[in-house]
């Protein structure tokens, strides 16, 4: 019996000591900066990974979010002032590298700030160790001289690499 306790014990040790060995990955935090390309329906600009290499992100905007909440001003870009997306984007640097996922998100016209949570569905060449990754976003977004932009952090958690 104490043997087999023991076996217990010592799996369940090198369960503990070993699963955060493997699984721990250090979040990458990114910034973003982006800007609405209204006849395009998507939002692009660039993406600065921590070691300073900029890559392009595009943002393909869902086309038919969910207004939610309360009502706004009807003259107003807004119906309501929470709005929820189901989108795509992809990340390339003009090379070899390549990554693209999905997110799902909440935008709010009351503050200008949106928060997103998704998934890397694929990377290639220099960005393959992004693939199968979670990714979560948040930023503000802001209307200047008729024109749409955005700034944020975009963060890569579980990733392959």
């Amino acid at each position: 019996m104490k043997w087999k306790r023991s076996i217990v014990l010592l799996a369940l040790a090198f369960t503990l000591v070993l699963v955060p060995a493997v699984s721990a990955k250090k979040a990458i935090k990114c910034t973003h900066d982006i800007t609405l390309n209204v006849p395009d329906w998507q939002w692009e600009g660039t993406i600065t990974f921590p070691n300073g290499e900029t890559y392009e992100i595009i943002w393909h905007a869902d086309t038919n979010p969910r207004f939610v909440g309360h009502p706004t001003d009807p003259d107003f870009l807004f119906p309501r002032h929470l709005e929820q997306f189901f989108e795509w984007w992809e990340i390339f640097d003009g090379k070899d590298g390549y990554a693209y996922g999905y997110d799902k998100g909440i935008f709010s016209s009351d503050t200008w700030m949106y928060v997103m949570n998704g998934w890397v569905e694929d990377a290639t060449g220099t960005l393959a160790y992004l693939a199968g990754g979670r990714v979560h976003a948040s930023g503000v977004a802001e209307i200047i001289d008729g024109v749409f932009y955005g700034e944020g952090i975009f963060t890569f958690t579980a990733y392959a690499g």
